[in-house]
């Protein structure tokens, strides 16, 4: 909040007083001829009860659509985004997201994949930082092969890595 309210010569006062102002769950959209795309969708917080959800172009990078949101994202705040998307023209080829359970149920026609920033950081989570078992070790340098590698590669040494620690892993 420091480098927003700093960015725009506001006390981090005044950019919390206006944020609370932000009705509840605003939807904002950006105006973007509709195409066909894959999107990226996530949240971010600021402290625990205010927060943005955002939903964007992963080819472009262009910020489509932005919800406002008040507590906890819900399933319902991403079916409202893309239903505004849609709405604009929008077809969405499939949808990058973090593992919130119920999205994937949620859009059953719109292909879905599990966001690899997430899954490199659920990773980093069990595995530490700096993991000292060797079987830990190979399985963090994989991990890191994800985003540079196709499924079937990525498949294939994860099956070999498997195979190798089988024993170990029971």
């Amino acid at each position: 909040m420091l480098e927003t309210a700093q960015k725009y010569g506001i006390s981090v006062s005044t950019l919390q007083r206006y944020l609370k102002n932000v009705p509840q769950n605003q939807d904002v959209s950006c105006r973007i001829h509709p195409i066909a795309i894959t999107l990226q969708m996530d949240a971010t917080y600021w402290g625990r009860n205010f927060g943005v959800v955002i939903f964007m172009d992963a080819t472009t990078h262009k910020v489509l659509h932005y919800r406002f949101l008040r507590g906890k994202e819900r399933i319902s705040d991403y079916q409202a985004g893309i239903s505004c998307l849609q709405d604009q023209g929008f077809t969405i080829r499939a949808i990058v997201s973090d593992a919130l359970s119920g999205i994937k149920e949620a859009f059953p026609e719109i292909p879905y994949q599990y966001c690899q920033f997430h899954q490199l950081q659920r990773i980093r989570h069990l595995l530490t930082t700096n993991p000292r078992l060797l079987a830990a070790k190979e399985l963090k340098a994989l991990a890191h092969q994800l985003t540079q590698s196709s499924r079937l590669d990525f498949e294939t040494s994860l099956e070999k890595w498997e195979q190798k620690w089988k024993d170990f892993l029971q």
